[in-house]
């Protein structure tokens, strides 16, 4: 994806490397293409993982084996944050306890934290149960939501050693004293002390909407963990005139479309999104990320209907859109970026834009199939290569392709013919 990192301001919007939007919304493991090594592990700094909400223990020896370099268990040394925000938590029995939250995200379950070595913590509070007078509750009323889920998810069993069952753990009750705590707030929460332990049912007085949880020894959750990803993209020296957003699967490919770009007088930066998401992110996989790590900088740098009156261009250009939303026509009060860019006088002759939300990984096929029908010299009205695209997806077996096929549009005169640079289309061949 083309853009400038720092200050630099030249931006040169060359078509091939839109195919690489597709990979955007990805998560992929580590990249080979950064200053750090694939394989470096953080020890100052781990990921915690955490996939349901509750209560989370991890002791000292856990942390160590994640590649946690950990001198002691102290709040004091310790920094556990949640999108950049410190999140409370205890040592208790010489390990860290922290009630955990999923993310609110249509693009993962997976909520990462940050627990840094060498930074101060911050402690959770511990109260008092309150001092007042309840009765007794007998019963409690629960309300259940129910809905049809319209985000499909395949349930089918990929490999003969997927197991077939559903299994759900049942928690075995005891004796043991439990860990109270008040989660009425869970960004904040509390553990209840002072209170009354001599046999099962535990029972204590709260406040008016007070939510509490109760933890046996072994009802705690287990987060996973991964390792940090150091880069430094946020280092106004890191400046290019194009930048590659990748995956690291695709990294090693890449390489010679970068050598050629660097030829023509390009500097290059391939970037993986393992460090956007870590650097920029705070290791969350999301497209919130990218958004963050394309906006950090010049302003300027960023293509929007603000800047369309910007354009200035000598030979009227082509823009193909591999996004979301920005060819939206149909909206009664709106301008579309699509709309923008085709009524200004150094608009583009003709743009391909979504007229509504699809997956990145929908629209890759189709994006593919598009460039290689723009770059071929038997293809010679733009209608002609959008046609093919279409009649390319397989959208029989995938309602995601039916969605490409619906909302994808041609801006233009079908019929318009495509004036291609055959030094440019060369070149592009040679380097894929």
């Amino acid at each position: 994806m083309p853009r400038t990192v720092g200050r630099s301001r030249r931006l040169e919007l060359l078509l091939v490397q839109l195919v690489l939007l597709a990979t955007a919304c990805r998560t992929d493991k580590l990249a080979t293409t950064s200053r750090s090594h694939p394989d470096n592990v953080t020890a100052q700094r781990i990921k915690p993982l955490v996939k349901k909400e509750g209560m989370f223990r991890v002791t000292e020896r856990e942390l160590v084996q994640a590649g946690l370099k950990l001198p002691e268990m102290s709040i004091s040394s310790l920094r556990l944050s949640k999108g950049g925000e410190a999140i409370p938590f205890l040592i208790i029995d010489n390990a860290l306890v922290f009630y955990g939250q999923v993310p609110d995200s249509r693009y993962t379950i997976i909520q990462p934290y940050l627990l840094d070595v060498g930074k101060p913590g911050k402690e959770m509070a511990q109260t008092a149960v309150p001092d007042v007078k309840t009765p007794l509750i007998e019963e409690i009323d629960q309300t259940l939501h129910i809905a049809e889920n319209l985000l499909y998810a395949a349930e089918a069993r990929q490999e003969d050693r997927d197991d077939v069952w559903f299994w759900y753990e049942l928690g075995q009750q005891d004796n043991t004293r439990p860990d109270i705590f008040d989660i009425s707030d869970p960004t904040a929460p509390e553990r209840l002390v002072d209170w009354d332990f001599e046999d099962n049912p535990v029972s204590l007085p709260t406040r008016e909407r007070m939510i509490t949880t109760s933890v046996g020894p072994e009802g705690y959750h287990k987060p996973t963990f991964d390792s940090f990803r150091e880069s430094d993209w946020h280092d106004a020296a890191r400046q290019a005139d194009l930048i590659i957003i990748t995956t690291d699967e695709l990294a090693p490919a890449l390489d010679p479309s970068r050598q050629a770009r660097e030829k023509q007088g390009l500097s290059v930066a391939l970037v993986p999104l393992a460090e956007i998401y870590d650097e920029f992110g705070h290791g969350s996989a999301t497209p919130q990320s990218i958004q963050q790590f394309i906006t950090y900088g010049d302003k300027d740098d960023i293509f929007n209907l603000e800047t369309v009156s910007n354009l200035a261009t000598e030979n009227l250009p082509i823009v193909v859109q591999l996004t979301c939303l920005s060819g939206l026509f149909s909206h009664p009060q709106e301008t579309s970026l699509s709309e923008a860019m085709l009524t200004h006088p150094k608009g583009p002759v003709f743009t391909i834009a979504a007229t509504g939300l699809t997956l990145s990984s929908h629209q890759e096929p189709f994006a593919v199939e598009l460039l290689l029908q723009m770059q071929d010299s038997n293809i010679v009205r733009i209608g002609d290569a959008f046609q093919e695209a279409k009649q390319s997806l397989e959208i029989e077996y995938a309602d995601g392709l039916r969605e490409i096929s619906d909302t994808f549009a041609l801006f233009s005169d079908p019929s318009t013919i495509m004036v291609r640079s055959y030094r440019f289309v060369d070149t592009w061949r040679e380097a894929t």
